[in-house]
């Protein structure tokens, strides 16, 4: 057969190869250039924005002050822009400041806004709430063209480059490697075609043409030994359907008896985040969806108090591999309210990685119950301390009743009680002192009493 012709695999080849190469090319220049002058574009674009927000926001206070030397200085700073060409800041009808590229002197902001060439914006200058000028501002377009113009020389000689090598290699290799071998194998296969089983085939090569002969020999012969019966295939197909059904019983089941557990179930990777739940963990305690909760950690739902502790059993379960029953706060649905929980954690290990499972009961009613039995203890041992302080043999002065203390003071006995009892005095004179003390009041008193019985 001839080597090249226009029905021939090379020449088909060859040419959806390089148009492919010619199309992609040029798809990829167009996109290139376009990306080029958008961002250009864009560029300009974001200078004229930019110029005019800044104006904005600094030249109000120096217009309203009669500051022109300032607005002299923001005009020439704007050019510091490479493709600004014009600016001019009008208050009212007086010009403050005009500064114009030197290519452009003997025009106004009339001409950059009908020229294409230019990008023009006008912004007007505000101060408390009040027009009191306004700032024009013109770009030129130039480095748009100059870059479409750039990126197509090159794009053309790129694409010829590209041709050429492509066009030269290919027809080089195909010949060598592909289209003389398969030639031989075309021959080959007609012949076996035409009932001659014994041609030899030419399976020297090592490259793919060489395993397509070796192969499609070997296909041959195997393939009724691969032919797999029908009825096979349908037991096959049946006994795929019956795992997977049961598969999903399973699961079903599974999932229904962790969500009868009484309390929390929880299973945490070695990241510490929830990999299976039950509804109670879920709805009370995390309080987020199905699709959310997978992204949740488990130490977001401790009490901070409490995450020092709960993290270090969580790593050794974890890491070590130990069990561990612990109590701490949890909270619900992210805080601040919470319960008292008493949680367990055990390890587990599934395909080489590591797995905490656990329950949680909730404490919080026997933890209040605990907190008020240890008030009324410490309470109870409050009044046995002071009953303590007034036991045993108190040093008491013969003549003035005061008490000697623990470090040896002396004290008025109302003090040395007040002060380790409860006890309040107050003070009088008994009939028997006042006797002593008052024996002028006491006669008087003595006579009233007479005069009323009499």
């Amino acid at each position: 057969m001839r080597v090249f012709n226009n029905n021939s695999i090379r020449h088909r080849f060859i040419l959806a190869l390089v148009s492919v190469v010619v199309f992609i090319s040029l798809i990829f220049s167009a996109t290139i250039i376009y990306q080029n002058v958008n961002s250009i574009e864009i560029q300009l674009d974001k200078q004229l924005v930019d110029a005019s927000k800044l104006a904005e926001k600094s030249l109000p206070s120096a217009l309203w002050q009669y500051n022109y030397d300032f607005v002299g200085d923001f005009i020439e700073s704007l050019f510091l822009y490479e493709d600004i060409v014009f600016a001019k800041v009008i208050a009212g009808k007086d010009v403050i400041k005009e500064k114009i590229d030197f290519r452009f002197l003997e025009n106004d902001f009339l001409f950059f806004e009908k020229s294409s060439r230019f990008s023009t914006r006008e912004t007007s200058i505000n101060f408390n709430g009040k027009t009191i000028g306004k700032i024009q501002i013109a770009v030129i377009r130039e480095r748009i063209k100059k870059t479409i113009l750039h990126n197509s020389v090159t794009t053309i000689i790129f694409m010829f480059l590209i041709i050429s090598a492509t066009i030269s290699t290919i027809y080089i290799t195909s010949k060598r490697y592909v289209f003389t071998p398969l030639s031989k194998l075309e021959s080959s296969a007609a012949e076996i075609a035409g009932g001659n089983w014994d041609t030899d085939i030419d399976t020297s090569g090592r490259d793919e043409i060489g395993n397509l002969s070796k192969t499609f020999d070997q296909m041959i012969r195997n393939l009724k030994a691969i032919t797999v019966s029908r009825d096979e295939l349908e037991h096959e197909i049946k006994e795929r359907k019956h795992a997977q059904e049961a598969e999903k019983q399973e699961q079903a089941l599974s999932k229904n008896v962790i969500d009868s557990i009484p309390g929390t179930f929880y299973m945490l990777d070695e990241n510490g985040r929830y990999v299976r739940w039950n509804n109670y963990q879920r709805d009370e305690i995390v309080g987020k969806s199905e699709s959310q909760i997978g992204d949740t950690n488990a130490i977001d739902t401790i009490h901070p108090d409490d995450r020092l502790l709960i993290s270090s059993r969580i790593a050794n379960v974890l890491k070590n591999g130990r069990e561990e029953i612990v109590e701490g706060r949890v909270l619900l649905r992210g805080g601040p309210t919470f319960r008292w929980f008493l949680m367990t954690g055990r390890q587990i290990i599934i395909k080489g990685s590591s797995f905490l499972i656990g329950t949680g009961i909730d404490i919080t009613d026997r933890k209040h119950t605990e907190k008020e039995r240890d008030k009324v203890i410490l309470k109870l041992q409050e009044a046995l301390d002071k009953v303590k302080t007034l036991s045993g043999m108190l040093p008491i002065c013969a003549n003035c009743k005061k008490i000697k203390d623990d470090k040896g003071n002396w004290n008025q006995i109302e003090v040395y009680i007040r002060d380790r009892t409860e006890t309040i005095f107050s003070h009088g004179i008994c009939p028997e002192c006042e006797k002593t003390l008052y024996p002028e009041f006491s006669g008087k008193e003595h006579a009233k009493e007479e005069n009323k019985h009499g």
